[in-house]
């Protein structure tokens, strides 16, 4: 049996079950190959590796988790924001 790492299961169960797939890179100037390379160079992610901008791209994720979210009744989901740093 091939070597299966937990997020290729992860990816795998995710467009099974099609959900919503948001990256975050959170290495500096860290590039993507392989399989995760294809399935982020059409997506919109989320730049989290240099601390001193984590609450604004925070602010983005949060934004962007809202307008994903719009029109889907969920029960008691909110999304709130902490500042962290």
């Amino acid at each position: 049996m091939a070597h299966v790492t937990y997020d290729c299961v992860e990816l795998e169960y995710s467009v099974e079950s099609r959900k919503e797939i948001i990256p975050l890179r959170v290495e500096a100037n860290y590039v993507s190959d392989g399989w995760l390379g294809l399935l982020c160079a059409r997506k919109l992610y989320f730049d989290f590796s240099y601390p001193e901008n984590f609450n604004s791209k925070m602010d983005e994720l949060i934004a962007e988790l809202r307008k994903k979210l719009k029109g889907k009744k969920k029960k008691g989901l909110r999304i709130q924001r902490q500042e962290l740093f």
